[in-house]
């Protein structure tokens, strides 16, 4: 199931004043990324789930 399941921990908090922080820790591995704001919290997801549908073979119809 590693292709088709990406989990992680999801910390928000908001620094006064000032924009939300972000920490995404990997569930499997423990890795923890940190974001200045939800916009670069987004664009990793994004590139996370495409990588993902890149690694997976190509299903005929």
């Amino acid at each position: 199931m590693p292709g088709n399941y990406i989990a992680y921990l999801l910390r928000l908090w908001r620094e006064e004043p000032g924009d939300w922080r972000c920490m995404l820790e990997n569930t499997r591995t423990g890795e923890r990324r940190y974001f200045a704001n939800l916009e670069q919290l987004l664009a990793f997801v994004q590139n996370q789930v495409r990588e993902q549908d890149q690694a997976l073979p190509q299903q005929e119809p």
